[in-house]
């Protein structure tokens, strides 16, 4: 098994394969996505 993440939209497309342990890494994709941080 190995974690994947997937951001489809806003282009350009982006996958992020393997360890996700890395908050930094997943909040800036999931910014970049137009998801907002919650208290």
């Amino acid at each position: 098994f190995t974690p994947t993440l997937i951001k489809r939209w806003p282009e350009p497309r982006l996958w992020i394969i393997g360890d996700l342990r890395d908050g930094e890494i997943v909040a800036a994709l999931l910014r970049s996505a137009g998801v907002s941080a919650s208290a």
